[in-house]
């Protein structure tokens, strides 16, 4: 027994104090499972799998430790199918929840086939909307349709949900469009009048104009138009024209150059009246041949004497031989005038044709509105041919003027642009405290060519104050241009319209509308980007109307409101046209 004893004990004495395993290299593994204890690079045996269609992957079942690379092996186990060379690694692939062909980048998996619902790419933005995803059409709604990073950058409005809805009286109407005009019923909210060049009630295609002053309901058939102007096919250009007799009513007024006068209409208005007898007629100053009335523009008080002025030209006024001319008349109006007897008169010189657009803003900053005036022609100024200018007159209240008294004339460098079609105030868009003015150029093309297809429109942007001989492009702070080539006449700036837009975004700074020949407009959110700006790159386009007028706050929230135009509605029988409200900030 002790003997036993002693062995037992000498037994558990050498277990208790045997040797670690040997690692000559000091990699830690040991000698008897190092596949080269000598060097403390190479350690435990490889694992490694059977590629046996040599397509670099292994087969996951053939694994095998070896301490070197065996022929026909490889170190991965990735083959979805290692009989076929050309099926490799596992799809990554990705859930596509509202099936648009782009999937979540939350949801990935690895398998060898792709899986019902998953997408091989992670684009999609918004995996909930299949209206979502890159390459979208950005829509005006508040989302980042394309997934660009940006919300409503260079978005398309499709009017769908409306404020105010009015529908042409009868089949044929053809209602284009309207403006909101100043308070004509006295009930201390903006009315809306609406042109309806198609309607027959005065006779086949003799026009009607429909005031709408009550918005109890928010569809209105213009048939139940508080007032109706008809007969009206001659008015080529209307506008509201303030309180002309301070009586608290908002008046209209309307240019009739084709009988060489503006015609006037003092609210209230109410029922059917007819155009051809309206409240005070304003005539040119030669009776035959001339086009009084050509252009008008929203009344604006000149003097600051509590009574709102009224703006005419005749490009076609025979004094200066063609020259045109532009008027100021102040007032009270209550009945017929002539403009000889108008307080300001502006002459063009030497068959300018001024009086092509006019407009009035507060440009200088001084508190007292400018006369803002284009000509068709420009070349008493220096304007190369078929090329007109834009002159401003700071604050004029009374008195005789001609073109060179200007305080600004802005020029075109470019030939045959018809730079002078329009000319318009566009509020202040840099709020700086200077209205700011925009200026058409309507068959500008790239270059100054308007040869061929190059025809593409212009206007440029001038931040005020605004003084001195400048010329377009070089001296604008913004120049639009159009894009589309000249067999896609409809998207053209041809015509090019600009106009305010009042602020719709509720930024302090003026929105800029612009009107293609066709029914797309083009939105630019101010403050404005100086340089060229084309098309294609307006912040916002409205599709599918024909006009777009804006700039006043129907419903007093602070933000400017638009009015679209719809001459091809059906609404009220097959052509009748319809017009729509639509709040600022309410377009998502």
């Amino acid at each position: 027994m002790k003997l036993t004893t002693i062995i037992l004990t000498s037994l558990l004495a050498s277990n208790s104090l045997a040797a670690p395993p040997i690692d000559n290299d000091g990699d830690g593994i040991p000698r008897f499972r190092d596949c080269d204890d000598t060097n403390p690079r190479i350690g435990l045996p490889l694992r490694q799998y059977w590629d046996s269609d040599t397509d670099g992957l292994g087969d996951i079942s053939t694994v095998i430790y070896y301490c070197g690379i065996v022929s026909g092996y490889v170190r991965n186990h990735l083959d979805c199918d290692d009989t076929d060379s050309s099926i490799g690694l596992p799809i990554r692939q990705w859930i596509d929840s509202d099936v648009d062909g782009f999937g979540n980048r939350a949801t990935r998996v690895n398998n060898c086939e792709l899986l019902s619902g998953f997408v091989t790419n992670y684009l999609d933005c918004d995996d909930t909307d299949s209206s979502i995803y890159p390459g979208a059409e950005e829509t005006y709604d508040g989302l980042d349709n394309d997934c660009d990073g940006n919300v409503d950058d260079y978005a398309t409005l499709y009017v769908t949900d409306v404020d105010y809805t009015f529908i042409g009286e009868s089949a044929g109407d053809a209602v284009s469009g309207g403006k909101l005009v100043d308070d004509v019923n006295g009930d201390g909210t903006l009315d809306v009048l609406i042109e309806a060049p198609g309607s027959d009630l005065g006779g086949t295609d003799s026009g009607t104009f429909y005031l709408v002053t009550d918005f109890s309901s928010d569809t209105v058939s213009l048939g139940s138009a508080q007032a109706r102007i008809i007969g009206s096919n001659s008015a080529n250009d209307f506008e509201s024209a303030g309180d002309t007799n301070n009586d608290g009513y908002g008046d209209l007024l309307f240019g009739v150059y084709t009988y060489n006068a503006a015609y006037l209409f003092l609210g209230p208005l109410t029922g059917d009246i007819s155009f051809s007898s309206p409240d005070a007629i304003i005539d040119g100053e030669y009776t035959t041949g001339y086009h009084a009335g050509f252009s008008i523009s929203e009344g604006t008080d000149f003097n600051l004497d509590g009574y709102d002025d009224i703006i005419i030209s005749d490009e076609c006024n025979a004094t200066t031989h063609d020259g045109g001319a532009a008027y100021i008349v102040n007032g009270p109006i209550t009945g017929n005038i002539n403009l000889s007897s108008a307080e300001v008169t502006v002459y063009g010189e030497n068959s300018v044709n001024l009086g092509w657009s006019i407009s009035s803003a507060d440009i200088s900053g001084d508190g007292f509105s400018d006369l803002l005036i284009s000509s068709y022609n420009a070349a008493a100024h220096g304007g190369l041919s078929f090329t007109g200018g834009a002159f401003i007159l700071h604050g004029p209240s009374s008195g005789t003027y001609t073109t060179s008294d200007s305080d600004a004339i802005i020029i075109s460098e470019n030939d045959e642009s018809g730079f002078g079609s329009e000319i318009t105030t566009v509020g202040d868009t840099n709020n700086d405290g200077y209205d700011d003015v925009l200026i058409g150029a309507m068959c500008d093309g790239i270059g100054g060519s308007v040869t061929g297809d190059s025809m593409y429109g212009s206007l440029s942007l001038m931040l005020g104050p605004i003084s001195g001989n400048l010329t377009s492009p070089s001296d604008v702070d913004t120049y639009f241009i159009g894009y589309m080539a000249y067999e896609a006449r409809d998207d053209f700036f041809v015509n090019s319209y600009g106009d305010s837009y009042g602020d719709i975004d509720g930024d302090n700074n003026s929105d800029i509308i612009i009107q293609s020949s066709g029914e797309t407009s083009y939105v630019m959110f101010g403050p404005v980007s100086t340089g060229t700006i084309d098309s294609s790159d307006m912040d916002l386009t409205i599709e599918d109307y024909y006009s777009v007028s804006g700039g006043r706050d129907f419903d007093g929230d602070g933000l400017d409101d638009l009015l679209l135009g719809d001459s091809d509605s059906d609404l009220g029988g097959t052509g009748s046209g319809a017009a729509y409200l639509l709040f600022g900030g309410n377009f998502y």
